[in-house]
């Protein structure tokens, strides 16, 4: 298990597991094998929905992603509102490409 803690208090944030070298090989390659198969690819318009619903939940969790990165990165609250409103105009603005 991989323990997260907030880099100033200590304080343990949570656990992930750590996966094997050997599944994530795995993952990689079915990932390349879809990514080369453009038979299987959404249509533009069904991935610029699936942008502007990750966006707006993105907003709807605001304060809980800026309060996640301080926790975790250690940075002020203010900095990490920063972080999360620069995350948003990223995935909007890949539904302009």
């Amino acid at each position: 298990m991989l323990t997260v803690c907030n880099p100033f208090s200590l304080e343990t944030i949570g656990e992930l597991p750590f996966g094997i070298w050997e599944e994530a090989d795995r993952w990689l390659t079915k990932a390349d094998k879809l990514h080369r198969d453009r038979s299987s690819w959404l249509p533009a318009y069904r991935r610029i929905e699936i942008l502007h619903k990750t966006a707006n939940s993105m907003r709807d969790r605001f304060e809980e992603l800026a309060f996640q990165i301080a926790n975790e990165g250690g940075k002020p609250l203010i900095d990490a509102r920063i972080e999360v409103d620069r995350a948003i105009d990223g995935v909007n603005w890949q539904q302009r490409s």
